[in-house]
């Protein structure tokens, strides 16, 4: 089980085998990511919240990440194609099975704020997201919006907490640099949490 977390996600190119708002999917230990222009919804299974110390349920619980006042039309690509595809056979009609979807080891979200990217990775126990911001651009123009948890703390190690039905989903300190000269200067970030602004959005 050890050696299967450390496998890297791989990322599923939407082509019908689930709803159409989703562009890409992954399916790590426990969980299935749902990637669109607008969000990303995490599907937790029962067991990923009975592991953590809580009482499992019989249904699955989502949590959804979104970017506030973000390029609502950003594209979202696949990038490094792996050898591996991807098939479904559901059911005993051929034109509703979905054969040779091809899969991605990273899914990068185009121009989510001006000069900011954003892309998707990590492996079967971690997913890890990045931003990269163009030279000049303002960073603060990121802000998160969560969606499906119980409560959000941040820890005193800088962890931004997630309870949701007894059970915890850790986002780690944010790991921040930039680059100049070629080597990597670290700057300092944190999480910082802000008032819903309305019913919708929970930063």
């Amino acid at each position: 089980m050890e050696a299967y977390g450390k496998l890297p996600l791989s990322f599923e190119a939407n082509q019908g085998q689930t709803d159409g708002q989703v562009t890409f999917l992954s399916r790590g230990s426990g969980y299935t990511l749902f990637l669109t222009q607008r969000e990303a919804v995490l599907a937790l299974t029962p067991a990923t919240v009975e592991a953590t110390g809580g009482d499992a349920r019989p249904s699955s619980r989502h949590l959804r990440l979104r970017l506030l006042d973000a390029n609502p039309a950003a594209p979202l690509s696949g990038l490094d194609e792996l050898p591996g595809k991807a098939n479904y056979f559901i059911g005993n009609d051929p034109t509703k099975w979905h054969t040779h979807v091809p899969t991605f080891a990273k899914v990068k979200q185009s121009e989510v704020y001006p000069g900011v990217d954003l892309v998707y990775y990590g492996t079967q126990r971690d997913l890890e997201f990045d931003f990269l911001v163009a030279p000049g651009t303002d960073p603060t123009a990121i802000r998160l919006s969560l969606h499906g948890a119980d409560h959000l703390k941040v820890d005193e190690q800088g962890n931004l907490i997630l309870r949701l039905n007894g059970g915890e989903v850790t986002l780690a300190t944010p790991t921040v640099y930039q680059e100049l000269e070629g080597k990597k200067q670290r700057v300092a970030a944190r999480y910082l949490l802000e008032e819903s602004r309305n019913s919708e959005d929970r930063p």
